[in-house]
């Protein structure tokens, strides 16, 4: 067998595995055998013989499924920290950086982290602070704004059906932006909805199948013997590099919960009874709401059943949409449909959205782009437009290089780029965390 076969056969080997995880309450599963046979692969699940006859087509994609899969492995394994909870390095602060982040005057910033039983000194005159300090600092010298009781979370569901809109960028920016720069230490949490796992790959690179992802409390495919939903959702939010940030992950076969929908309904329909997935996720949220101040979904670029549920979970719902007249046609086709759908939303129960927000997203000020903004903001959607712009940077691009977004780091430990851009585009991000903020706390204080 060549090299290639061997890669695409193992590729489409480790698919049949993965299949079977996901359909393990359908498939009772006694022996695989597999054997390689005039280029037909045969495995055998039970007693049922299933042939893939492999064509030439079909054996370059999983070869070039099987690359990629490579690639990942060792881009992984090259620049993922082993000891940390999620695969990264922890962002570290110099004192100057240190004493911004936690508003304390840089004079005084080792003399407050000795108070509090800091070792910060790496050398003479020199001193250096962990993100686990930074958060410790700013818990013991800042106030801390507490939700009331009875009020819920700020969940955050940023969607939109144009791919390539930087919807996944602006969530895990945001996200780690608010966890790492806001003095309040908000509990934040992402969760991924977007089988593609981009998200994923950022926040917890280290992700693997031994985990559970959303798709997993969506479906139940969990230890139910061993644990309830509650503690299942709550063991599913996983560590992340910032102390105050935690991850519900994604993976490629959450696809099945659109199956697994489809089949509910299916059997509700023979019952003669009513069903809708619309309150599965917001139920997810409902066991942790006493663990988060701030969730954000990230969403699939398409309506399907986990997008429409994470559309019920939500209060407030944010669209970043590009510049563009193509990106505007585009968004003028979702809202549409998002607005027919929402009637069903609210009917099932939905009690609307506090803030909508319409996010000018990797706007790089051309004069064509400045002049559409202004259309956006002043003639088109108004008090819905953010008044911030998510800015175009080149170092969010080279920084993703190491599964990174711009708050992953201090300017002090970025080598991708002059940290000048670093600290450029933290600036240029800050009001937009501000405003997050400021709606969010707007939220409890009613």
């Amino acid at each position: 067998m060549t090299e290639a076969k061997i890669n695409a056969t193992m590729h489409l080997i480790s698919s049949i595995l993965q299949d079977i995880r996901y359909k393990q309450h359908q498939i009772s599963l006694k022996a695989i055998a597999f054997e390689y046979t005039n280029g037909i692969l045969i495995y055998q699940i039970d007693t049922n013989r299933i042939i893939d006859t492999m064509t030439p087509t079909e054996l370059e994609l999983n070869n070039l499924a099987a690359s990629a899969k490579e690639y990942s492995i060792a881009n992984k394994e090259e620049t993922l920290n082993k000891e940390s909870s999620n695969g990264k390095f922890q962002r570290t602060y110099n004192q100057k950086e240190a004493a911004k982040a936690t508003n304390v005057d840089p004079r005084y910033i080792v003399e407050e982290a000795i108070k509090l039983d800091i070792d910060c000194q790496v050398a003479k005159n020199k001193y250096l602070f962990t993100a686990d300090e930074i958060a410790y600092i700013n818990m013991e010298l800042n106030s801390k704004v507490v939700r009331g009781a009875g009020t819920f979370p700020a969940v955050w569901c940023v969607t939109q059906q144009k791919g390539g809109c930087c919807k996944t960028t602006w969530v895990i920016t945001i996200a780690t932006g608010i966890a790492a720069e806001c003095l309040n230490h908000y509990r934040v949490a992402v969760i991924d909805c977007d089988p593609q796992g981009t998200a994923t790959r950022y926040l917890k690179p280290n992700f693997n199948e031994s985990h559970l992802s959303v798709g997993d409390l969506l479906t139940g495919n969990y230890d139910s013997d061993t644990h309830t939903f509650e503690e299942a959702c709550k063991s599913a939010f996983y560590a992340t590099n910032h102390p105050n940030l935690d991850v519900l992950c994604a993976r490629e076969h959450d696809r099945y919960y659109e199956t697994h929908v489809e089949t509910k309904r299916l059997e509700a329909n023979k019952a003669d009874k009513e069903y809708t997935s619309f309150p599965d996720l917001a139920r997810i949220i409902d066991a942790v709401k006493d663990d988060y101040d701030m969730i954000f979904i990230d969403t699939t670029p398409y309506f399907s059943a986990m997008t429409y549920s994470a559309h019920y979970a939500a209060n407030n719902l944010v669209a970043p949409v590009q510049a563009t007249e193509n990106d505007l046609d585009g968004f003028e086709k979702y809202t549409r449909i998002l607005a027919e759908s929402y009637s069903v939303l609210s009917e099932t129960g939905h009690q609307g959205y506090k803030n909508i927000i319409v996010q000018p997203a990797n706007v790089q000020y051309s004069n064509v782009q400045k002049e559409t903004l202004e259309r956006m903001r002043y003639d088109t959607f108004l008090d819905n437009c953010s008044p911030h712009d998510f800015v175009h940077s080149d170092a969010v691009l080279n920084i993703s290089k190491e599964f990174c977004t711009i708050y992953d780091q201090s300017a002090s430990q970025y080598t991708e780029g002059t940290q000048a851009s670093l600290r450029r585009a933290q600036d240029l991000t800050m009001p937009l965390l501000k405003d997050i903020e400021a709606r969010s706390l707007a939220m409890w204080s009613k």
